[in-house]
């Protein structure tokens, strides 16, 4: 499995990634669209930059939706939201620039908070309806979607590198490798912290 997050077009951190569907490669949206064709009254046809095998989807005003890679996204967005490459400790609290300890923590905006910037945090008018818990009680449920039914899954097949569902894994995945998708975001996670790290070293030297 790669765990490579770089577009192998403009080289950069996968944005809005899509996954061409005949060979599993996955490019940033902008990058993907120039190299897409559609016929009249046909499908779209795109020609992977890196294997050029063909894949298809229902038009290019639809490719986002169809393409898109669910799995990458959310991660990337995690990390983002997460802050972990700047490896700040778990109880420490994720606001810009703080170094506070921890004391609560707020599902929604996937962070920690201190007591200084809990208290900032309800003065925001879009941000008091979060319902912010005790650290203690922190828990952050990650879902994906079945790439079979559409339903919301915990499950990742690693074989095919897909959500899968307990039902639809049963049924076509009893070989394969089938993992809870929150350690499979963990491990990818790992890969775009190294890769980040790559990336700044690049720019040092």
């Amino acid at each position: 499995m790669s765990l490579s997050f770089k577009c192998a077009l403009c080289s950069q951190v996968l944005r809005q990634p899509c996954c061409l569907v005949n060979c599993g490669h996955v490019f940033c949206f902008e990058c993907l669209v120039d190299k897409v064709t559609q016929r009249p009254d046909d499908e779209a046809v795109s020609i992977c930059p890196s294997c050029h095998v063909s894949s298809g989807c229902s038009s290019i005003e639809e490719m986002k939706k169809e393409l898109r890679e669910p799995v990458t996204e959310t991660l990337i967005e995690l990390v983002g939201n997460e802050k972990i490459s700047q490896m700040k400790s778990p109880n420490m609290c994720g606001g810009e620039d703080c170094e506070g300890r921890a004391e609560s923590w707020c599902p929604e905006c996937k962070g920690n908070l201190c007591k200084t910037c809990l208290e900032e945090h309800s003065k925001v008018r879009f941000l008091k309806s979060h319902k912010v818990v005790p650290l203690s009680q922190k828990k952050v449920e990650i879902f994906g979607e079945c790439s079979s039914c559409q339903t919301k899954t915990t499950g990742f097949c690693e074989t095919c590198e897909k959500a899968i569902c307990p039902k639809c894994a049963f049924q076509g995945h009893k070989e394969h490798e089938v993992n809870d998708l929150v350690v499979h975001l963990n491990t990818r996670r790992e890969g775009l912290r190294k890769f980040i790290e790559e990336v700044r070293g690049s720019l040092i030297d």
